[in-house]
């Protein structure tokens, strides 16, 4: 499936998007020389091209290797960058459907915070000391999504 991205993909517009991410990388925190922020391509609104995502755990951010494998995806936050004219900009209002998935994937991770019994011993002893923190943060993303969306609304009926 990537070869055939790869081969519908323009190799100018391949090249740009390395260079995209190369900038973005050189911005991103760092530890021992790693970028702690991660990147990658996809056509997220299946429109035949590709946006650049780019994940950030600002809990991980501020404190490596504080969580666990189980637990860092329910903290990171998406942003997705798009082409327009010749430059990538930040458009993440733009995918209102992206935002509804992420906003049921962090309702989901809250929801497993109320009922931690499925999650691993070490996860289950994190929650217990940072159990508010963390709802604290997910109800943030909740709620800048829902900006979002209503601002991507609001724009559209104007």
């Amino acid at each position: 499936m990537t070869i055939i991205v790869l081969f519908l993909t323009p190799p100018a517009a391949a090249v740009e998007l390395d260079q995209f991410i190369a900038e973005l990388k050189d911005k991103s925190p760092e530890h021992d020389g790693v970028p702690l922020r991660a990147y990658r391509t996809e056509d997220v609104n299946h429109d035949g091209d590709l946006e650049v995502l780019e994940m950030i755990n600002p809990i991980e951010e501020s404190a490596i290797g504080f969580l666990n494998v189980e637990l860092y995806p329910a903290f990171e936050w998406i942003n997705v960058y798009k082409k327009k004219a010749n430059n990538y900009l930040m458009a993440t209002q733009d995918f209102p459907n992206f935002l509804k998935n992420r906003k049921s994937f962090y309702l989901s991770w809250l929801k497993r915070l109320e009922n931690p019994s499925g999650l691993g011993l070490d996860s289950q002893s994190l929650l217990k000391h940072n159990a508010s923190d963390f709802k604290r943060k997910l109800n943030g993303y909740i709620v800048r999504i829902n900006n979002m969306l209503h601002s991507k609304r609001s724009s559209s009926i104007r």
